[in-house]
């Protein structure tokens, strides 16, 4: 068994390492990401009363996507959590899968904040107050939100390096990949804990809101 410790720590001093370098490298992707989160909110909020059909249909897909995991895992928190987690993972996914292209992360960022800001006005609104927005989006966003971030960085460098990389077009293409796949797991390890407290914290808040 010993001669197997040092090549075990060996991997995890490694993956620790592309960890800290991946951060390290885009840090300003991420924080630019999340800023195109947040710039989008108040956009949703607007399109909410401009295009009333448009959000009717999005606020309802929501509830009923969010009643379904409710109903699927009613009383089975454990189960709530993997269900969460399942359908960010997709996401997150399609980011770093499609991060090529350019323009599939930065589309799914900004939509997500578009969503969100409709469903925040629907919830202002239905007249539930901040409170219940608050507390049905912040414990699990602030773990949710820079975890999906990561990954649409993740995916959007792989786009930079065959773009404006050095080297050969094979050697941008690996090294892309190679920080797409470091994003996507970063973004797995954050969206499993953001799963967990979305299922085990946020539900009593959370179905006020689903169920208004």
């Amino acid at each position: 068994m010993a001669p197997h410790v040092p090549s075990r720590l060996s991997r995890v001093r490694a993956m620790a390492e592309a960890i800290r370098d991946f951060l390290g490298e885009n840090a300003r992707l991420i924080a630019s990401f999340i800023l195109l989160f947040m710039l989008f909110i108040p956009i949703g909020v607007v399109c909410y009363h401009a295009y009333p059909s448009i959000s009717s249909l999005v606020i309802q897909y929501t509830k009923m996507k969010a009643s379904k995991t409710a109903a699927l895992a009613a009383n089975k928190p454990v189960l709530r959590a993997l269900l969460i987690f399942r359908n960010n993972a997709k996401v997150v996914a399609t980011m770093v899968s499609l991060g090529i292209t350019g323009i599939v992360p930065v589309a799914i960022i900004a939509g997500n904040g578009l969503v969100l800001g409709m469903i925040v006005e629907y919830v202002r609104a239905s007249g539930l107050g901040i409170t219940a927005v608050i507390l049905s989006i912040v414990p699990h966003g602030i773990i949710e939100v820079p975890g999906i971030c990561i990954a649409a960085a993740g995916g959007f460098r792989w786009f930079l390096e065959i773009v404006k990389g050095k080297g050969s077009f094979s050697e941008r293409l690996v090294r892309g990949l190679r920080s797409a796949v470091v994003g996507f797991l970063i973004s797995l390890l954050l969206l499993a804990i953001a799963a967990l407290v979305e299922a085990y914290i946020t539900p009593p808040a959370h179905a006020n809101v689903v169920h208004a």
